[in-house]
């Protein structure tokens, strides 16, 4: 049976556009990629940019069901999987309080990052692959065909490092993985805030 995955609920807040899914849900994988770069701790979002991003994607996983695996990535000069795909909604709500900001955007590194965390789980879906990750790339799914798995990207600009975001983008087509993108922020932008986080650490 089909039941609704609604993605509306990660910007009610923000009064954006919403899009709703069909998927089998027994079968889902949603990796929630978020941008931590410096910009997110603009305040012309209140309270920020990133703590409306955490709070939308809060709102996200408790409303999910409950055989809904859910991963979390984060990206900012580069991208790491914060919390692999889980149902433990504890766990992933406490992997969105420990994010921190970051400097530079990588969004397809973001996309890359989020292709091989459902890779991971999904033996069907084959990883990603580049400069640092050399492989073969897949034979691209059939025109129609897609994978249970889907990418929510959330990010306030335009990317300024790492993989060019269509090509991460074209991969993720291939493999039969569709990405949704969510903008934050607005047009005049605004100041940033000094309690934000401290810079964003990983393991490279």
């Amino acid at each position: 049976a089909l039941f609704v995955v609604a993605l509306g609920s990660l910007v009610v807040a923000l009064g954006r556009p919403a899009a709703v899914l069909a998927v089998p849900t027994n079968q889902t994988s949603i990796i929630l990629a978020i941008d931590v770069s410096g910009s997110m701790c603009s305040t012309d979002v209140d309270p920020t940019r990133l703590q409306a991003a955490e709070n939308a994607a809060a709102d996200f996983i408790r409303h999910q069901s409950a055989t809904t695996q859910i991963g979390l990535v984060a990206f900012s000069s580069f991208a790491e999987e914060v919390q692999a795909p889980t149902t433990d909604t504890s766990a992933l709500l406490a992997a969105l309080q420990s994010l921190q900001t970051g400097r530079r955007t990588a969004i397809g590194d973001g996309i890359l990052a989020a292709i091989d965390a459902i890779s991971e789980i999904d033996p069907s879906v084959a990883p990603s692959v580049s400069d640092t990750s050399p492989g073969v790339e897949p034979t691209p799914v059939a025109p129609g065909d897609y994978a249970p798995d889907i990418i929510v990207l959330l990010t306030d600009g335009a990317n300024n490092a790492g993989t060019d975001p269509a090509v991460a983008a074209k991969q993720a087509a291939d493999r039969g993985i569709r990405v949704y993108t969510i903008g934050f922020g607005t047009v005049a932008g605004g100041p940033i805030s000094t309690s934000c986080g401290q810079q964003f650490q990983g393991r490279e």
